[in-house]
């Protein structure tokens, strides 16, 4: 398991640097640095500078697909780990599973309702 994920790090490292620096070259070349909310119209910019105006579109629904399933994927771990971390703490009973399953919901549904309001 250990070689899998070494293996998968060093794949999606290899894949991920080769873009990273396309888009900063790009991004020099049009003389833009991306700061805070405007990166998204920035970065969307260069889409529609070089494909055309249909391009926002595409790249706003990637961008979603890979933003939400990135909360998703994040919110199964980390609500996974909370529920962990309260019967570590003596919160709820370890081996009642039900109560760990109660914060695990609790988690899931309140951890995303409370950071969408920040």
């Amino acid at each position: 398991m250990h070689t899998d994920v070494l293996l998968t790090l060093f794949m999606l490292s290899l894949a991920t640097i080769p873009f990273y620096m396309l888009g900063a070259g790009v991004l020099h070349r049009m003389g833009r640095v991306p700061n805070g909310l405007e990166t998204i119209s920035i970065l969307s910019n260069m889409y529609t500078e070089t494909l055309g105006v249909w391009a926002w579109w595409l790249f706003m629904v990637g961008a979603f697909g890979v933003l939400f399933s990135t909360v998703v994927s994040g919110l199964g771990g980390a609500s996974g780990m909370f529920a962990d971390c309260m019967a570590v703490l003596g919160v709820i009973d370890p081996k009642d599973n039900r109560a760990r399953l109660r914060v695990l919901r609790i988690w899931a549904v309140g951890a995303p309702a409370i950071m969408s309001t920040c």
